[in-house]
C-alpha cells in the first residue's frame, strides 16, 4: 500500500514502523527471571583482646605494664601487682623505682628470699643522696617530691620522701636514686617549694642537699593588694589634713561672718570635724593592719598565732570603744547651745574639744577594726592552709608508703 497525501499509506510502507515499535519495546522491558547481582559484604574482624600486664610484661612492652601494675597496686593493693611493677621497672633500668616497689614488699611482709635477693643485687647501683630538710618551725611528715629530669622518653613516676615521725625543726632523709639529674622540692600546702637539683654519679657520692621551706603567706596575704595598709594611709592622711584646714578656716570666723555666710558656722565646723574623723579613721585602719602584717616577720608559727590572737582581742575593744566615743562625742557636739554667739570662748572650747573627742574615737575605732579584721584574716588563712596541709601529708601516705628506712626517712612513689 502506497501512502498518498498526508493519511493514507500502504502496507508495504507501514512494516517497518511496526517492526521499529516492537523492538524498542523489546529493549524497554525488564527481563524476568534474571538472577540479581551479589552484593559484596565486607568482614569486620573482632578488635583484639586487651592484653593483661603479665602479657605486657612478657611482650616487651615494659612502659604499658609498669603503668598497669601500678594502676593495678593503687586500685586493689595486691603484692603481685607490685612485684610485677618493680620487674618493669627494673628491666627499663629504673632501679631507683624498683627499689622502693621491693622494699615496700618486704615492709608489708610479703618479701620472700626472691625479693630480699633482687634488693641485695640492686641497691648497690643506686646512689644515696642525703637530703637535709630546714624549716623554722617544728613539723613532722613534710614530704620531699624527686623527679627525675632525663631524657623525655625516660619518663618515670615521681619519689616522695617523707620526713621521719617527730617534731622538729630539722630532718634527715636519705633517698637511692638512680644516676641522672633530679630536682627535689618540697610538696606542701603550707611550706614554699625551695627547690634543689643535684646530678648523681654513678660510683661518687652524692653531695648533701638542703632544703629550707619558709611558711607560705595565707590568702588573706593577697588582700592587701587591693586594700593596701599604703593606699589607706594615704588617703586617711589627706582627709585629715583637709578636715584639720576647714575646721580652722571656720573657728577664725567672726560673727558678722558666720551670719551673713548663709551656712550657720556650725554645720561647716561639723562639716569639716566629720571629714577630719574620717581620715583619722582610715589612717587607724592602716596602722592597725600594719601592725597585723608585721607579726608575719616571726619564724615561729605559735608566736604569730598568739600575737594574731591578741591583736584581734584588742581590736574588737578599740572596735567597741571608738563606736561608742564616736556616737557620745556626735551627740555632746549636737547638744552644744545654739543661742550663744560664735565667738563665745566657752562654746569655742566645747565645740573644739567635742571635734577633738569625736576624731580620737574614730582613729581607735578604725584601729580596732583594721587590727581585727587583718589579724582574724591571718589566723583563719593560717589554720586553713595548715589543715589542708596536714590533710595532703596524710593522703599522700598511699598507696605507697613505705617503712622508714635504716637512715630514718620513707619513700613513696605516686603516680
Amino acid at each position: 500500500m502506497v501512502c498518498r497525501g498526508i493519511f493514507g499509506c500502504s502496507k508495504v510502507a507501514g512494516m517497518p514502523l511496526v517492526l521499529a515499535w516492537g523492538f524498542s519495546a523489546a529493549l524497554a522491558a525488564p527481563v524476568v527471571g534474571a538472577p540479581a547481582t551479589a552484593t559484596a559484604v565486607q568482614v569486620v574482624s573482632p578488635p583484639p583482646a586487651v592484653m593483661t600486664a603479665a602479657e605486657l610484661l612478657k611482650a616487651g612492652r615494659l612502659l604499658e605494664a609498669a603503668l598497669e601494675y601500678e594502676e593495678a597496686w593503687r586500685a586493689h593493693g595486691r603484692a603481685e601487682d607490685l612485684l610485677g611493677a618493680s620487674q618493669a621497672r627494673e628491666a627499663m633500668g629504673h632501679r631507683g623505682h624498683a627499689v622502693s616497689y621491693l622494699r615496700e614488699l618486704a615492709a608489708r611482709g610479703d618479701g620472700d628470699a626472691a625479693v630480699q635477693t633482687r634488693l641485695a643485687a640492686l641497691a648497690p647501683s643506686l646512689v644515696e643522696v642525703r637530703v637535709v630538710v630546714t624549716t623554722p618551725e617544728v613539723e613532722r611528715d613534710l614530704v620531699v617530691r624527686a623527679r627525675y629530669r632525663g631524657r623525655a622518653a625516660d619518663a618515670r613516676p615521681d619519689l616522695l620522701v617523707r620526713t621521719p615521725s617527730g617534731r622538729r625543726r630539722s630532718a634527715e632523709v636519705i633517698v637511692a636514686l638512680d644516676p641522672g639529674d633530679w630536682e627535689l622540692w618540697i610538696d606542701d600546702e603550707y611550706f614554699t617549694e625551695s627547690r634543689a637539683s643535684v646530678a648523681v654519679v654513678a660510683g661518687n657520692v652524692a653531695p648533701a642537699v638542703s632544703l629550707a621551706p619558709r611558711p607560705r603567706d595565707p590568702p588573706s596575704v593577697h588582700a592587701r593588694r587591693m586594700v593596701s595598709p599604703g593606699l589607706l594611709l594615704g588617703v586617711g592622711v589627706g582627709l585629715l589634713a583637709g578636715g584639720v584646714v576647714e575646721t580652722k578656716r571656720v573657728h577664725r570666723r567672726s560673727d558678722e561672718e558666720c551670719f551673713g555666710s548663709g551656712w550657720p558656722c556650725r554645720d561647716l565646723s561639723a562639716r569639716g570635724v566629720s571629714l577630719r574623723s574620717a581620715g583619722a579613721g582610715l589612717l587607724g585602719a592602716s596602722v592597725g593592719m600594719a601592725a597585723a602584717h608585721l607579726v608575719q616577720l616571726s619564724p615561729k608559727r605559735k608566736v604569730r598565732r598568739t600575737v594574731w590572737a591578741t591583736e584581734a582581742g584588742l581590736g574588737l575593744v578599740g572596735v567597741i570603744a571608738g563606736s561608742v566615743g564616736v556616737a557620745l562625742s556626735a551627740r555632746a557636739f549636737n547638744g552644744l547651745d545654739r543661742g550663744l554667739q560664735w565667738s563665745h570662748a566657752g562654746f569655742q572650747a566645747d565645740l573644739k574639744h567635742t571635734g577633738a573627742t569625736h576624731t580620737t574615737a574614730a582613729f581607735f575605732l578604725g584601729l580596732g577594726a583594721g587590727m581585727l579584721v587583718r589579724s582574724l584574716g591571718y589566723l583563719a588563712g593560717t589554720s586553713g592552709m595548715l589543715w589542708k596541709a596536714r590533710h595532703a601529708r596524710g593522703t599522700r601516705r598511699g598507696p605507697f608508703v613505705f617503712a622508714p628506712t635504716g637512715a630514718g626517712g620513707a619513700v613513696t612513689a605516686r603516680f
